[in-house]
């Protein structure tokens, strides 16, 4: 396989990711408290069906991005957020359904996880250390107290 071949299954496979994860923005919830407290009922609705096809189709994109790019280096710091993102609604499948829940649920449960593993191994993430507060006059400080 070519150098431009290889490179273009690794375009695919983040571009096919982050596509099915938009579309589970678009379509689900973005918080995973009430996702799983679900008291609109989303879970029965249709738009959670076709989130949840858009879930299993992400964690496929997730199997050719670790197959292509194990380092996950084509999109270290953006890769993760989309990740977790998508993962949220497998996870509720996973813990409401738990035994019952299809084979391809359960294999794309497996495959974030692998993923998650991944990102935890290989990622840089020092862009994420806290940085100490900035000193704060105290003129700024009188100001923000009487305002």
């Amino acid at each position: 396989m070519t150098e431009s071949v290889y490179q273009t299954r690794i375009v695919v496979a983040y571009g096919t990711h982050i596509m099915h994860v938009l579309h589970i923005l678009l379509t689900g919830k973005w918080d995973p408290i009430s996702l799983l407290d679900d008291n609109d009922l989303w879970i029965s609705s249709e738009s959670f069906i076709t989130a949840t096809s858009h879930a299993v189709n992400a964690a496929e994109a997730i199997s050719d991005i670790l197959e292509y790019d194990p380092d996950l280096s084509f999109m270290p710091f953006f890769f993760g957020v989309y990740l977790l993102q998508g993962s949220f609604l497998l996870l509720l499948i996973a813990d409401k359904l738990q035994g019952e829940a299809s084979p391809s649920v359960v294999k794309a449960c497996e495959t974030i996880v692998r993923a998650h593993e991944a990102c935890v191994v290989t990622l840089n993430t020092e862009y994420q250390v806290r940085h100490p507060p900035l000193p704060i006059s105290p003129t700024l400080t009188e100001t923000i107290i009487f305002y």
